[in-house]
């Protein structure tokens, strides 16, 4: 059996591999490397944050006026002149369990009207039980003293009555140490009243890039939510029924901390215990507590 043609071809194979030419992608490299900068900010003041975030809004004093894509208008609700109006509420600073200086932001977008009587004034319009949409970002800190994104939800939920202009405004933002080096934002909302009762909500959020074993997280979920007002007026003057709620944090010498949420009822006081468990990334009751 003759292999002489067998060894001619197999040499010019390994011929040609010799000459080929690795394969580049430039385009890719290029992609990447504009998202990366996308992400990273000079500073956090308002105007910077919302040309970057809200793809070049017309800034109109401190608001942001943007053209909402075709998703947008299916979630957001537009004003008289077809864009969608934003504020920025406040930014909270926090370390993160790095020690990394970081910053959470929150928008709110609020539904504008032209004035019915002269058709110039234009106002934040909105029924009795009609919130402001909340929207947040969150912000790492880096060496070189600028910020880098790493979450952000144009809509993560809602808050405030008659379209968040209401008393209140859109909530009460706060920061919560859970562990000595993990931090969550508590958001309680405005209470809202009707036909003798009122309600108030509460929402506390992660915003930390991992949970507090370390692990890779869930920025901005929610991980717990409770009411914290509730009460009940058949007649004018005292409440017949009320009930106020308040978030404690309960160290614990092994383990997590535990969140016990303490419920005052027309004088009576009950408690429930919550741990986080990292396997739903939020906290779950504590049977029997």
């Amino acid at each position: 059996m003759r292999l002489y043609p067998f060894l001619f071809i197999g040499c010019l194979f390994v011929a040609a591999c010799k000459n080929m030419k690795p394969v580049t992608t430039p385009d890719l490299a290029v992609k990447s490397a504009s998202v990366d900068s996308d992400g990273v900010f000079d500073n956090l003041n308002t105007a910077n944050v919302f040309k970057r975030l809200f793809d070049n809004p017309t800034m109109e004093g401190d608001v942001a006026v943007w053209k909402p894509d075709y998703y947008d208008r299916m979630t957001f609700l537009d004003s008289y002149d077809d864009s969608c109006h934003t504020a920025m509420d406040t930014t909270l600073h926090f370390i993160d369990r790095s020690g990394k200086p970081c910053a959470v932001t929150v928008f709110a977008t609020y539904r504008y009207i032209k004035d019915s009587m002269d058709g110039l004034k234009v106002k934040i319009s909105g029924c009795h039980f009609c919130s402001a949409q909340v929207g947040m970002a969150l912000f790492g800190q880096r060496a070189d003293g600028r910020w880098e994104i790493y979450q952000f939800k144009k809509l993560l939920t809602e808050a405030g009555v008659f379209g968040g202009a209401g008393v209140g405004g859109v909530g009460e933002y706060s920061l919560v140490k859970i562990e000595d080096n993990w931090t969550a934002l508590l958001l309680k909302k405005p209470i809202s009243a009707g036909t003798g009762e009122e309600d108030g909500d509460a929402e506390l959020y992660a915003i930390e890039s991992n949970i507090p074993n370390g692990y890779p997280g869930d920025p901005l979920k929610l991980i717990l939510s409770y009411p914290y007002h509730h009460s009940l007026h058949y007649v004018h003057g005292e409440p017949d029924l009320e009930e106020n709620t308040t978030l404690n944090v309960v160290k614990r010498k092994k383990g997590y901390s535990m969140i016990r949420l303490i419920t005052i009822k027309n004088g009576r006081r009950t408690s429930r215990d919550y741990r986080f468990a990292d396997g739903e990334n939020s906290f779950v009751q504590v049977k029997g507590r």
